[in-house]
């Protein structure tokens, strides 16, 4: 009965999908710039040619922010709505509709103002109204070198969390499973207490780990809809199943199995309607906006939140450790695991 109410759920899911896409609108052009450093202001600009690295005719398109520095241009930008120039931290998204007049070969040049000064780019091309335009065609890197900017192709796609998630989680179960072996042979517990206690933080990391992973994310600068439809539902199912456990009587190793069986079995579930309502609610979302938290924020909170998250429930264990304990180890194991992370995971920043 539960599997044919799971193919149903799914033949529902694929229908639901394929009727959204033949309705959905055309996505419109875009072109993301990559920086350094966060900018204050940007400026798009047209160039009607090229002469050696100069800018000839230079006509301002679009700007992000207030752009005040004498290498600035001072006139109107010609674009309006619909187009759209947004920037957040260190990337910054241009769109343009459909139907667009713009040149067939355009020439482009960005005035960029940091907090020192502003500089210019070289001019630059790209091809990103063609209908085989690539991800080099409308990703592209912004360079300081000494006193001016570079402009190229971003040449590698940055990898998605969902593709580095298994490995991600790998790192966190065993840096944190190594450090809850030393402080828990420091507490001179035995073989089935540590055992326990092992299980445990390795059932409450299935639970905890996508809400930093998915949820805290999502609430970054550049998300889709949909993406913050999987964070939330990562948060409520986490929470639903910490508070099925703690409320157990008596709790055993067999009990902490027993949950952990139920939750794999509803995980089917929690990901198809997550799916279902991600497809409703992102429905026509091509480009993600620029709202959202500071990624710096978004970090420290989901490691604070999850620490004391984590504390709480070792508390709550009945493994015969203290509250202090269970705090104090929830954090080191989540200090470790962060770091761990960081150190085997450089490309962490640049995950999509």
């Amino acid at each position: 009965m539960r599997k044919r109410l799971l193919l149903l759920i799914l033949g529902f899911a694929l229908l639901l999908t394929q009727r959204a896409s033949a309705y959905t609108p055309a996505q419109p052009y875009s072109l993301w710039f990559y920086f350094d450093r966060a900018p204050e202001a940007v400026q798009f600009v047209e160039c009607k040619s090229t002469s050696s690295l100069l800018c000839d005719q230079p006509k301002l398109l679009i700007q992000y922010g207030n752009c005040t520095d004498v290498v600035c241009l001072k006139t109107q930008p010609v674009l309006r709505s619909p187009y759209k120039f947004e920037c957040a931290e260190t990337a910054c998204l241009y769109q343009e509709p459909l139907q667009s007049q713009g040149s067939r070969d355009p020439i482009f040049q960005l005035i960029v103002q940091f907090s020192n000064q502003a500089r210019s780019t070289p001019p630059f091309t790209a091809d990103f109204r063609s209908r085989i335009a690539g991800y080099r065609d409308r990703h592209f890197t912004v360079i300081r070198q000494n006193q001016s900017l570079q402009v190229e192709p971003d040449e590698a796609m940055k990898p998605t969390r969902w593709e580095v998630f298994g490995i991600a989680l790998t790192i966190t179960q065993c840096s944190e499973f190594a450090i809850a072996l030393l402080c828990l042979g420091v507490l001179r517990f035995n073989r089935s207490q540590v055992a326990r206690v092992l299980l445990w933080i390795g059932f409450v990391n299935l639970l905890t780990f996508p809400v930093v992973w998915f949820f805290f994310p999502s609430l970054q600068a550049f998300q889709y809809r949909s993406t913050r439809v999987f964070g939330v539902f990562s948060l409520f199912n986490a929470i639903g199943f910490s508070l099925a456990l703690v409320h157990q009587k008596t709790i055993t190793t067999k009990t902490i199995i027993r949950t952990g069986i139920v939750w794999f079995f509803c995980l089917p579930i929690v990901l198809i309607a997550a799916f279902l309502f991600a497809v409703l609610v992102g429905y026509a979302e091509f480009l993600p906006t620029a709202l959202g938290v500071p990624s710096l924020i978004t970090l420290m909170t989901s490691q604070i939140c999850v620490a004391i998250w984590e504390g709480w429930l070792l508390a709550r264990s009945q493994s015969g450790l203290s509250n202090y304990h269970s705090y104090w180890l929830s954090l080191l194991i989540n200090l470790c695991s962060f770091l761990s992370g960081l150190a085997l995971l450089p490309t962490l920043q640049q995950v999509g």
